[in-house]
């Protein structure tokens, strides 16, 4: 009965008159997570053309890691679309994860397009993609002045979305670049900045976050404290504070291991130059 019903929607689809209805069909499909779902919104990002349906489409089909819906993307990103639909599509391409195109992506997320759309949608899917050569480009394209300014956002928090899978020293840089882009001299960036953090869940960050929230308006401020509550919450809910003063802990006996072993050397040292002067 289910795979019907699913089918009877994707049926509707097409022949439903009303794009604000379709965008409704197509979000129910994005969460059916059944077979079904799939082949139909492939075979709807296909055959969509009308302006306003095509994102709300694009983001649905997204949903899905399937080479049906890769195929069916990279076909309509191959002809006309308008800006956004065309964001959408680069956003759900990198949803496909190592299936995405990883050169279209970085390819696009550095070219400057109007206002910035088509730019975000690239560095957003290139974030998705959860590739080694995406963090790269996001560190490379953080800094003020180096991406347009309308598409730093998606720059930003695109590094919120792939710094939480990141090793140790990668995460540490990826927190210290979110950190000092709180500084930043456009609105998007910085608030950006602090919700990248709070999605990190950064709680090393929390200090300069109290400061940063300080010179913001008492809106804005309020924000951020909210964020930062989020955040110790969270670090006390699911051990990563015990976590953190375990690792604290074993730097500590490293560091202590690697000094007895030089005094152990310098001693040794020692002896033997007084054995041979004995």
């Amino acid at each position: 009965a289910s795979d019907v019903y699913k089918r009877q929607v994707v049926d509707a689809y097409s022949n439903e008159a009303f794009w604000g209805v379709r965008r409704e069909m197509a979000e129910a499909l994005s969460k059916a997570n059944h077979e079904t779902a799939v082949a139909g919104l492939a075979q709807l990002v296909l055959s969509e053309q009308h302006p306003l349906a095509m994102a709300t489409l694009f983001s649905a089909a997204g949903n899905y890691r399937d080479s049906r819906i890769l195929e069916a993307l990279l076909n309509r990103l191959q002809g006309d679309l308008p800006y956004q639909a065309r964001q959408a599509a680069l956003e759900a391409v990198g949803k496909q994860r190592h299936a995405a195109p990883l050169n279209l992506l970085l390819a696009t997320s550095q070219q400057e397009g109007y206002n910035g759309i088509v730019q975000s949608g690239a560095l957003t899917g290139l974030a998705s993609t959860r590739r080694d050569e995406a963090v790269e480009q996001l560190l490379e394209q953080a800094p003020y002045g180096a991406t347009p300014v309308r598409a730093r956002y998606a720059v930003v928090s695109g590094l919120g979305d792939i710094g939480q899978g990141q090793e140790k020293a990668r995460r540490e840089q990826i927190v210290e670049i979110l950190s000092d882009l709180l500084r930043d001299p456009w609105w998007p960036v910085h608030i950006s900045a602090a919700r990248s953090l709070q999605l990190m869940k950064a709680v090393e960050a929390i200090p300069i976050l109290e400061i940063y929230a300080k010179s913001l308006s008492y809106q804005d401020q309020v924000i951020v404290e909210r964020m930062i509550g989020v955040m110790r919450e969270s670090d006390k809910s699911d051990g990563s504070a015990m976590k953190k003063q375990v690792e604290e802990l074993q730097e500590r006996l490293r560091k202590l291991e690697d000094r007895v072993e030089t005094l152990s050397a310098q001693s040794g040292a020692a002896d033997s130059e007084a054995h041979e002067k004995g």
